[in-house]
């Protein structure tokens, strides 16, 4: 008797234990929706968490190679960033910031369209030759299949614009008139020559792609000059072909590949090239013939040295042979033929602060005003009622 009311207790151990584990199965989509955190009664869940370290929930980084420690520093990071960002948010909606206008609203739209230009004239230009009645309408359709493809619909960008454009107002607001003085200006300046100056002799490569991403050049080197170029560029095709052969070590097939490719161009570089030796203006001809988009503003050069390894092998020696004002004859590489102009020639030593004040001055202001908005976006932050659940991460 005794044995069999054990045996029916421990029947009914296993049943509940069984059922205890099917009952904890996690539902990705209920864990994922768990509030971490509160900020003044508003929510933030665990994937919002995710989103901003830009991860899917169901990865498991540390089968990335991160630790657990690291994983769950990345995690605490993010929800640190998401809760001083609820804290903005709501400051800015309770002082009107977020009461859009119209033009407003407007300018976000454009700038979305911007991030697609591409896609917006081709579908515009289209629309109009179909005699679309509403051309402007079918250009943002065909961008909007394109921002889906990102995850993403228009009005979650549009509401990114505004949020963003919101907050930038609101900091100039809450930091107020802010001004430079002289001396924080040649102070600023001063920095930044000692800092680059450093850079640049550990590093010869840096003041070449500083000036690919439009930074400012404060201690440019010997040996440094600037260019311009026309690519007469091989096809899409020709160019991956060359480049797999390369990649696999086949060095004499990519050579191959390459000179059958730039014969099949030669005849409209050699025309470039005539046209600039008969006294044709070098920016009429690159408008004509040029397939660089890098070339397309006539502000755009590009900084060189003859031993530079940014550019692709050719290049850079070429180049570096011209005398200023010199135009060359054709270069052949893997993406083309290039002809290469040079221009400016750069000496060592700093640059005249004259060049540069309004930057500086700018980067001194924009400093002060980030000191006060970090000032006043940490008491907003202890003013507000913030509830965090971490071990739910």
């Amino acid at each position: 008797m005794i044995k069999n009311r054990l045996l029916a207790i421990g029947l009914c151990v296993l049943v509940v234990t069984a059922a205890l584990a099917a009952g904890c199965q996690v539902n990705p989509e209920r864990d994922a929706a768990q509030v971490v955190a509160t900020v003044n009664g508003v929510p933030i869940t665990k994937q919002q968490v995710f989103d901003a370290m830009g991860v899917d929930a169901d990865v498991n980084l540390e089968d990335w190679g991160y630790t657990a420690e690291d994983v769950k520093l990345y995690k605490q990071q993010a929800l640190t960033n998401l809760i001083y960002n609820e804290v903005i948010r709501q400051k800015a909606a309770e002082l009107g910031f977020t009461n859009y206008t119209d033009e407003q609203r407007q300018t976000a739209n454009d700038t979305i369209n911007g991030y697609f230009s591409d896609v917006y004239a081709e579908a515009l230009d289209a629309a109009k030759q179909a005699g679309d009645e509403n051309p402007e309408h079918s250009a943002e359709a065909a961008v909007d299949e394109q921002i889906a493809l990102y995850g993403f619909t228009r009005e979650q960008l549009l509401t990114s614009e505004l949020e963003g454009d919101a907050i930038l107002r609101l900091r100039d607001d809450t930091a107020g008139p802010i001004d430079a003085t002289e001396d924080e200006i040649v102070t600023e300046f001063q920095n930044q020559i000692a800092a680059l100056e450093s850079e640049y002799t550990a590093d010869p490569e840096s003041p070449v792609n500083d000036a690919y991403s439009g930074t400012v050049l404060y201690y440019p080197t010997n040996g440094y000059f600037e260019v311009r170029h026309i690519l007469i560029a091989l096809p899409d095709e020709d160019q991956t072909a060359i480049y797999e052969a390369r990649q696999a070590g086949d060095e004499e097939q990519a050579n191959t590949l390459r000179a059958e490719a730039l014969q099949a161009i030669h005849a409209r570089a050699q025309e470039a090239l005539d046209k600039l030796n008969a006294g044709e203006d070098f920016e009429a001809v690159l408008t004509e013939y040029n397939d660089d988009p890098g070339m397309t503003d006539p502000q755009i050069t590009y900084l060189v040295y003859a031993q530079s390894t940014s550019y692709v092998d050719g290049f850079a020696a070429q180049a570096a042979q011209l005398k200023q004002g010199e135009h060359s004859d054709l270069v052949g590489t893997d993406f083309g033929y290039h002809i290469i102009k040079r221009l400016k020639d750069h000496a060592q030593g700093a640059i005249a602060l004259e060049e540069v004040y309004e930057q500086i001055k700018t980067t001194v202001v924009e400093g002060k005003k980030d000191a006060v908005w970090a000032d006043v976006v940490e008491q907003w932050y202890e003013a507000a009622k913030i509830k965090t659940y971490e071990k739910r991460l």
